[in-house]
Parts: structure tokens; sequence; C-alpha cells
């Protein structure tokens, strides 16, 4: 049996080399259950280009997952997208991070988003792997 599909979104221009050493660790940390489909980073393609590829990984994804710790646009986007698409997904933020109204409010509107604090960066593993099995995502 194949493994899921994951997308894992989060904000990339201007996010600190810390913050995105934690994604690419928590990325390696899953490719054991999930098949993780990368996203575009800063000077690879052009903006139409990048915001293209972002956009057909929401669609290939079988789940996605949001960190929100930080503010970005691209990361809405993607969010947004996913709803639409009624993609599983699974919005995480560290407790206490400042994060938009319109993030956590996003499952108003579309019942395949869920939006949950973590305490420490790695309880997200754990997240996302319950929250794969409680929709039945097989793996």
């Amino acid at each position: 049996m194949s493994k899921p599909k994951l997308y894992v979104g989060c904000a990339l221009n201007n996010a600190p080399l810390a913050f995105q050493k934690k994604v690419d660790a928590l990325k390696k940390s899953l490719v054991e259950t999930f098949e993780i489909l990368e996203f575009i980073g800063s000077g690879e393609m052009s903006d139409g280009e990048t915001v293209l590829h972002d956009l057909k990984q929401v669609e290939r994804c079988d789940l996605m997952l949001g960190i929100a710790d930080l503010a970005s646009t691209g990361l809405g986007s993607e969010l947004t997208h996913a709803g639409w698409l009624k993609r599983p997904t699974l919005i995480v933020a560290q407790a206490g991070a400042q994060v938009s109204r319109f993030v956590p409010g996003l499952p108003a509107k579309f019942e395949s988003l869920v939006f949950q604090r973590y305490e420490t960066w790695n309880d997200i593993e754990k997240l996302i792997s319950d929250f794969a099995a409680e929709r039945e995502i097989r793996f």
C-alpha cells in the first residue's frame, strides 16, 4: 500500500533559519508514514510558477498540514484552496503564537479544516498522525 501524500505548508520568506530547520526536520521525521510533497523555496521559480506549483501540491495531497506560527499570505492562500477542495487539513500554531483570527476561523467555513494549538514542536508529528487516523487516511 502506498503512503498517503502530505503537503506541509508554512511561512518561508523571512522565516528565521531556526524555524526552517525545524520544518525540514519535521518533514524528515514524517517520511516513514507519509509521502511528503515539497513546496518551492524562494528564488527557485518565478512567482507565477511558484503559485501554480504549490497549489498543485495542495490538489495532489491526501491531507495537508499548515504550520501557522508565522504570518504567511501564501499559507493562507493554500489553506483556503485546501478548504475549497475539501482536503483534510490540520492547521497548527504553537500555544501563545500570535495568529491572525482568519486562520483559526477557517474551519467555520471549511469543515475539512481543523485548527489546533501545540505546546512543543515535537507534538506536531503525533497531531498529524492522529488527524490522519481519525479521518481513516491509510498508511
